[in-house]
């Protein structure tokens, strides 16, 4: 009977050695991944303002071929015009 009392206290000490280091492994599990979350919300900060940047770079020249375009468009329209009264 002393013996089943000795190792059901040994695997009691040893459930508890367990649960502590499962506690450890958890605590560095979340320091893992809050530092990879760190790691993903600058890589996300980066490609944003490199998007970004993209954006007010192209800007203007999608500005300037919309103004060119619209300018071509005026333009064969006023010649289709002009042909079109001097072939009356």
């Amino acid at each position: 009977m002393g013996s089943i009392k000795s190792e059901i206290s040994g695997i009691k000490s040893e459930i508890g050695s367990l649960k502590s280091e499962m506690v450890g492994m958890k605590s560095k599990m979340d320091e893992r991944f809050n530092s990879v979350d760190e790691r993903f919300d600058a890589v996300d900060a980066k490609l944003d303002g490199m998007g970004n940047q993209f954006e007010l770079t192209n800007e203007p020249r999608i500005n300037e071929v919309d103004f060119l375009d619209n300018k071509v468009n005026r333009l064969e329209k006023e010649i289709f015009i002009m042909k079109s009264k001097s072939n009356s």
